[in-house]
């Protein structure tokens, strides 16, 4: 016995260290994060959230109105699953940081992220409506949205993505209506950049209602193009033609793919050139719609437009506070 070598086998944390499975979630989140609101620091624990409702579902996940029990402030908290094969893990952690110092007024207030088993839980201002349920019940009363409205909603989003651009380097990849909010203010913003941005762009779209908003170059293989802002202007002016007329765009298809060889291949849609919409909305989005993405508007002659220039933001912010009471839950 003496002259035999003992084996002794490594230790356990040796072995788990080679073999481990890699941590989905970046190292700076937990189970609770401080965050600020109005000047208040709160601490949010996820044993203090509790569920009010789901206000929407999307390809990432859902997002839930929460209840912070102990100071009883009400939360959008989207929850998102990450795919740790195409998310580099400190990337999350990343856009998170970028979200939370975002100071535009039109975008939504992103105040931090913790996790949850295997989800990331983004806490998030609440707002009052979105802009796709707005025009379902706006025109489900058989009533329109005025266009001095339509203005003044096109222009807050533009604003809020030119910011995105211009001082996040961030494109949004995602914009229709569902992602552009009001409140009962008047006040308008969009939502899903940073973190969804991030998501959005590993991702190939599996959803006939996402991909309407798509532009040609995204679709068509022999564009061989990448992601450009331009794709997002095209988004922007379906969003609006469906604000504008109430029916959605490239809707009714069987199936994504005739709906996809319709977007690339048929005429990019248009307005019907009569007394129903102005000159300068009708030119406004034709300026969006343009199928070659170099040949349409950026955010700079847009905002420059004859249809946004005229905006009055404080006016047109009260008129839209009014204009939706009849059209917002009683509770908010």
């Amino acid at each position: 016995m003496s002259g035999r070598r003992i084996m002794r086998p490594p230790p356990l944390a040796a072995t788990l260290s080679r073999t481990e499975t890699p941590d989905p979630f970046p190292p700076g989140l937990s189970s609770e994060t401080q965050i600020e609101v109005d000047g208040e620091q709160i601490m949010i624990r996820v044993m203090d959230l509790e569920r009010l409702s789901t206000i929407g579902r999307g390809q990432f996940g859902r997002v839930n109105k929460m209840r912070h029990k102990p100071t009883g402030r009400i939360f959008a908290v989207k929850y998102i699953t990450p795919d740790p094969e195409s998310i580099k893990r400190k990337q999350i952690e990343n856009e998170l940081r970028v979200a939370k110092n975002t100071p535009c007024p039109c975008l939504v207030k992103c105040y931090g992220g913790l996790i949850h088993e295997l989800d990331v839980l983004v806490i998030m201002e609440l707002l009052d409506i979105s802009l796709d349920t707005l025009r379902a019940r706006v025109y489900g009363k058989n009533q329109t949205i005025p266009e001095n409205l339509l203005a003044y909603i096109v222009q807050r989003v533009v604003t809020g993505l030119h910011f995105l651009r211009t001082q996040m380097s961030i494109m949004h990849r995602d914009v229709k209506p569902s992602n552009l909010l009001a409140n009962r203010l008047g006040m308008v913003k969009v939502c899903d950049f940073g973190i969804s941005g991030t998501l959005i762009k590993s991702m190939a779209p599996t959803n006939i209602g996402t991909s309407r908003y798509m532009g040609p170059e995204r679709i068509d293989p022999k564009a061989n193009a990448t992601y450009r802002i331009e794709s997002d202007v095209w988004s922007l002016g379906l969003s609006l033609m469906e604000l504008a007329t109430g029916k959605l765009c490239y809707h009714g298809f069987t199936s994504m793919l005739e709906q996809m060889r319709e977007i690339v291949n048929g005429e990019p849609l248009r307005l019907p050139t009569d007394d129903r919409y102005s000159v300068p909305l009708q030119n406004f989005v034709s300026r969006c719609l343009v199928k070659k993405p170099e040949e349409r508007a950026n955010y700079v002659e847009l905002l420059d437009s004859d249809f946004l220039r005229p905006v009055d933001v404080e006016t047109e912010r009260e008129n839209l506070s009014k204009f939706l009471v009849p059209y917002l839950d009683p509770n908010p």
